[in-house]
């Protein structure tokens, strides 16, 4: 009963459509993220559209991703997880659509700088693996995840990364 009432309270605080009731296993937010705290609304709108586009893993949504990131990045340079995604943009672009010293140099600045501004930004840890672990630099991630999984021992991010540093490893 609790908890029923507690969701009554929560829908009319969020709205009725937020929370949905989902049969036999309990409830669900139904809400759409469209802004993170401390960037504008329409920053966020195209990081969340370049976001998708990384989602798709060709090199031409990866360029139009690359694009939509250094806009935003443009408007808000302290905006960490755009600086954790245009790493991972530049990586997959560098790795699949022709390495160069330039892309490489790019993607490791990205993400400094996302570590610099968040550093427990859980998915610049977690890119930012998969660049180590390519550049035969696995030890280094490994240590760097084992460190951060005391800090955050629950954290999926976390063990995705140690399963690509181990698979590399041939553990």
């Amino acid at each position: 009963a609790n908890l029923t009432n507690t969701i009554v309270s929560l829908r009319k605080a969020v709205g009725r459509d937020a929370i949905r009731t989902v049969s036999k296993h309990g409830y669900r937010f139904e809400m759409r993220v469209e802004c993170e705290p401390g960037v504008a609304r329409a920053t966020y709108e195209r990081f969340a559209r370049a976001k998708e586009l990384t989602a798709q893993r060709s090199l031409e949504s990866m360029t139009l991703a690359r694009e939509l990131y250094w806009t935003c990045l443009a408007e808000d340079p302290n905006f960490a997880a755009a600086w954790a995604w245009m790493g991972r943009c530049c990586w997959f672009l560098g790795k699949f659509g022709g390495s160069s010293e330039r892309v490489k140099g790019l993607t490791e600045a990205a993400f400094e700088r996302a570590l610099a501004i968040d550093p427990e930004l859980a998915s610049a840890h977690q890119f930012y693996t998969l660049v180590q672990v390519d550049t035969g630099r696995a030890d280094a991630a490994l240590e760097r995840l084992t460190k951060r999984l005391e800090r955050h021992p629950g954290e999926p991010e976390c063990y995705a990364g140690l399963v690509q540093v181990l698979r590399f490893r041939g553990l």
